[in-house]
Formats: C-alpha cells, structure tokens, sequence
C-alpha cells in the first residue's frame, strides 16, 4: 500500500469507499474550519461588543452630562435673574410702601400755624402793590378838585370840569377796592383774626364813599353847584377820618397804612 499525504487507496471497491469518505472528512474539515473561522471571528465580534457598548454608553453618558450641564447652567442663570427680579419687586414694595407712609403723614401732619406776621407780611405786600397807584391818584384828582373849585369861585366851573375831576376819583377808588379784595383773599391769622378781618370790612365802606363822591362831582347840580360840593365834603371827611383809624389799626396790626387822605373842600 502505497500512502500519500491526504490520500490512501485501498483496493475494491471499498477502497473508493475509503477515499470518498476522506474525501469527504476533508471537506467536513474545511467546513469545520471555516464555522471554527466563523465562530472565532462571531466570538471576537461578541467579546468586542461589551467594549462599544461600553464606549456607546460612555458616549451617551458624556452627552447626557454635557445637556445636564447646559440645562443646569441654563436653570441657575435663569434661578439668578428670577432671584434679581424677585429682590426688584421686593425693593419697589418696600419703595412704594414707604411712599404711602410719606404721603399719608403729610397729609395728616397739622399744618404750621398762619401767625399775625404772615398776615402783616402778606398785607403789606398788598398794600405795596397798589399804594404808589393809588396815591398818584388821590393827588391828581384833589389837584383837579382844587381847580375845579377855583373855577366855581370865579364863576368859570363847567360840568366838565367835574365830571373829569369825579372820574379821577373814580379810578382812586378802584385802586382801593383791588387793596381791599387781595387783603380779604389773605389767610386770617391764628390770633387777632377778628381784628383783621374788621379793618378789610372798614376798606370796603370806605371805598363805597369815595365811589359815592365821584357820583356826585359827575352828575353835578349844575343850577345849584355848591350842594354838590358841599355832599362831596361831607363825605371825604368821614372818609378820611376813617382812612386814618384803618391805616392806625393796620400798623398795629404790624403792616402798613394803605389808604391815601381825600381833599376835603
């Protein structure tokens, strides 16, 4: 018998049964090494997979920290400006109570009493205002009362002369009556407040004769003009005596004297 690597005859035909059968192994060992390449490779691949799955899963868990981390850095700026906004509104709570506080202890605080010298200041701020008028127009209508007379002496009076002479203490006399409104429009003071108020009333009436007087010069008599006259005189002597008791009692109030004197014929 003859044997050679990978073969072995044997006779008849069993022989060929023998061969074919190794034939046959040899292939079955091919096939077997080939699921043995197969199956060492599969087992490779199997032992590999725990690695990826590994590196898989620490990929997955890196990313799930990275968004953890952006979601936290995103919840602690927005936690940060919600904690700002909260103290903001706290603040302006605070603020605002304290406003009402303010406002309310303003309202309810008593005021500082209105003293006699607030009201002498204020008088006299009033009187001020109109005292140089109002003298520039006592002395320009006495000075055309004087010549008014004058002419009535010499027999030259004309009801024109009058009648101007009566319109210059007409304009005297609202000189008075704006004195005597802005020294009503004063505050009365804690003390002497009667006192105050009695010398306005005083202003008043006395305004309302020297009205009366420019009545008269106007609508002089002319048939009988020395009656004119003599009303108008009656007159500006009650108001001059109660001009000089307003301006005393206004001095002593602390102001200052307010009325001008009426030539009396």
């Amino acid at each position: 018998m003859t044997a050679g690597v990978g073969a072995v005859t044997l006779p008849g035909r069993g022989g060929r049964a023998c061969r074919s059968g190794f034939v046959v192994g040899r292939r079955a060992f091919r096939r077997d090494s080939a699921g043995a390449s197969l199956a060492a490779e599969a087992t490779a691949a199997a032992r590999r997979i725990p690695e990826r799955a590994h590196a898989f899963a620490g990929l997955v868990l890196g990313e799930t920290n990275m968004v953890d981390g952006s979601q936290e850095e995103e919840t602690a700026t927005h936690d940060d400006g919600a904690t700002r906004r909260k103290h903001l509104w706290e603040i302006l709570g605070v603020a605002a109570a304290v406003a009402g506080v303010v406002i309310g202890l303003i309202q309810v605080w008593p005021k500082p009493a209105f003293t006699l010298q607030d009201w002498a200041k204020e008088a006299n701020a009033v009187c001020a205002e109109t005292s140089g008028d109002s003298e520039d127009a006592a002395r320009a209508a006495n000075d055309a009362l004087s010549m008014t007379l004058s002419s009535l002496q010499q027999g030259t009076a004309t009801p024109q002369q009058f009648f101007i002479t009566g319109n210059l203490y007409y304009r005297m006399a609202g000189l008075q009556n704006k004195a005597a409104g802005n020294l009503s429009n004063i505050h009365p003071p804690s003390s002497r407040a009667d006192e105050t108020e009695a010398v306005v009333r005083d202003m008043r009436e006395s305004d309302r004769m020297i009205y009366q007087g420019a009545e008269l010069l106007r609508h002089v008599n002319t048939q009988y003009p020395q009656e004119t006259v003599n009303a108008f005189s009656q007159l500006a002597n009650t108001y001059n005596e109660k001009g000089r008791s307003i301006n005393r009692r206004l001095v002593d109030l602390g102001a200052r004297d307010c009325l001008p004197n009426v030539q009396a014929p």
